[in-house]
C-alpha cells in the first residue's frame, strides 16, 4: 500500500501511552497511518449551482431517505426546515443531520448549519460547523464537506480537527469513504498527543 501525496509531520511530539511498549506504539502509529492517511486522487471537490433568492416551497422538519437500486438505505437526512427550489432542482436546509450508512455496517453521522440537496445528483452540500461522528469512536470537526453520491465519498479542504480513541489529529483537507469505510486526512497532518483521563491518572 503507497501513501500518496501525504505530509505527516510531528513537530516536537510526545507521545505517552500507560503500558503500552515501544513496538506497541509503533504498530498503533504505522495502523494509524495506513487507516486514515491513504490518499487516492478523486478529483477536485464538486462544486453545487448556487440558489435562486425566492423559493418554490417551504417546508418544516424533513426527513429524507435515499435508498440504492436494490432498495438498500444508503443514506438518511433530517432537518429543521427547507427552502425546494425547482428549477435549479436545489433543496436548501438549515439546521441538517445526513447519516451514511456503510455496506459492511459502519454508520457515519454529519451535523452542519446549512445544507443544500442536489436532487438530479443527490450530492450533498453541508456549512458552518460540520462535525462527523462514527460508531466506532472517531469525531471530526470542519467548516465545509460536499458529498459526492456517484463515488459515496465526502470531501473537504478547509481545516480538519479529527479526534481518536488514541491521538487527535488536525490538518487541511480530507476524505470520507463511506464503502470502504476510511477517513484520510490529506495535508500538514500533524498529530497530538491524547490526553488522559483523571481516572486513568490515578491508576
Amino acid at each position: 500500500m503507497k501513501i500518496k501525496g501525504t505530509k505527516f509531520s510531528l513537530p516536537r511530539a510526545k507521545f505517552y501511552l500507560a503500558g503500552v511498549g515501544i513496538a506497541a506504539l509503533l504498530w498503533v502509529i504505522i495502523t494509524l497511518i495506513f487507516n486514515f492517511l491513504t490518499v487516492e486522487d478523486v478529483g477536485p471537490t464538486p462544486k453545487i449551482p448556487e440558489k435562486s433568492k425566492e423559493a418554490d416551497i417551504q417546508l418544516k422538519k424533513i426527513h429524507y431517505t435515499s435508498t440504492d437500486d436494490k432498495g438498500v438505505k444508503e443514506w438518511e437526512l433530517e432537518a429543521l426546515s427547507a427552502n425546494y427550489f425547482q428549477d435549479e432542482e436545489l433543496i436548501e436546509f438549515e439546521n441538517v443531520k445526513v447519516i451514511f450508512y456503510s455496506k459492511k455496517g459502519k454508520v457515519f453521522t454529519l451535523r452542519g448549519d446549512n445544507g443544500i440537496l442536489n436532487i438530479k445528483t443527490r450530492d450533498i452540500q453541508l456549512s458552518g460547523n460540520v462535525i462527523g461522528t462514527s460508531n466506532d469512536g472517531y469525531r471530526f470537526q470542519t467548516e465545509s464537506l460536499v458529498y459526492k453520491a456517484d463515488k459515496h465519498q465526502a470531501r473537504t479542504d478547509d481545516k480538519v480537527f479529527l479526534e481518536g480513541p488514541y491521538f487527535d489529529l488536525e490538518g487541511w483537507g480530507m476524505i470520507m469513504d463511506v464503502e470502504r469505510e476510511k477517513v484520510s486526512l490529506l495535508n500538514e497532518v500533524r498529530a497530538v498527543e491524547k490526553k488522559r483521563s483523571s481516572r486513568e491518572d490515578r491508576g
